[in-house]
């Protein structure tokens, strides 16, 4: 397995430079639209920015979140993938790996959950959009 990440932000360059020390990793700094497409490519995506989060759920990749935030939280419940969130102040290397592995295994019937949860996503937003339309529209 090769390991990727997805940089979106100088912020990040300390923390690729510690991780490089002791992994063998290749870097993608690259414009949103490129990062997005290289998450397709991915078998699994473990994330603790919400961009790249996000960015593994809009190509149906699973993902492994790490939360520093309550907003991850809530990213992640609205999936219907909470299972697949630690609290960044609690993880273990153990229990990540192994969720790592859960996700890893579910591989295709994660990629359709995440499709499914997508394709409910857009129609909600089609029906709010209509019903925004109709009451501007009178």
């Amino acid at each position: 397995a090769s390991l990727v990440y997805l940089q979106h932000e100088a912020a990040e360059r300390p923390m690729v430079e510690l991780l490089r020390r002791e992994l063998p990793l290749t870097v993608l700094d690259a414009p949103p639209e490129e990062l997005a497409a290289a998450c397709a490519e991915l078998d699994l995506a473990v994330t603790n920015m919400m961009h790249a989060a996000i960015f593994a759920a809009g190509a149906c990749t699973p993902l492994v979140c790490l939360a520093y935030d309550v907003k991850q939280l809530g990213f992640m419940e609205l999936l219907g993938e909470r299972d697949y969130l630690v609290r960044a102040d609690r993880v273990d290397a153990g229990a990540l790996f192994s969720l790592a592995c859960r996700a890893l295994d579910e591989g295709a019937a994660f990629r359709a959950r995440l499709g499914r949860r997508r394709e409910e996503l857009w129609k909600d937003e089609e029906d709010f959009l209509c019903r925004l339309a109709a009451v501007i529209n009178g």
